[in-house]
């Protein structure tokens, strides 16, 4: 999250420590381990590594630099990942919502149904009503 918020700073931290190997070599296994599966760890990491791509040239550390289109493919395949995630999610919620407008459906008829019934009724008792008044 800190490479989205100031990726430069983040990276001359890392540099400076030796750790940016260590992290990067992390992250990197981390995507292709496909451990990243909630959607907000997608998002995250694809605008984290998207900023390390478009920062300042002169802050960004050899060893980043020279890997810039591995990082760029990798936030490729997380987009990717995360709008099929996002199309699972849009169809399950059409599914839940058609199951609704079906039982809504089957209530409606049943209330129909009921309606018929209560109007039969009606219909019989104003008959007999009718014939007790004659």
């Amino acid at each position: 999250m800190c490479l989205w918020y100031n990726s430069s700073i983040t990276l001359s931290l890392l540099d400076a420590h030796q750790w940016t190997f260590p992290v990067f070599s992390r992250l990197l296994a981390l995507i292709d381990s496909g451990s990243l599966a909630l959607d907000f760890e997608l998002r995250r990491v694809i605008l984290g590594l998207t900023q390390v791509v478009a920062a300042d040239p002169a802050a960004v550390p050899a060893l980043v630099a020279q890997q810039t289109p591995l990082i760029m493919q990798k936030a490729a395949f997380l987009a990717l990942q995360r709008s099929e995630q996002r199309l699972q999610a849009l169809k399950r919620q059409e599914r839940k919502t058609q199951y609704r407008s079906q039982e809504e459906e089957e209530e409606e008829s049943d209330s129909d149904f009921e309606d018929e019934e209560t109007e039969g009724e009606f219909k019989e008792m104003q008959q007999r009503l009718l014939a007790l008044i004659s």
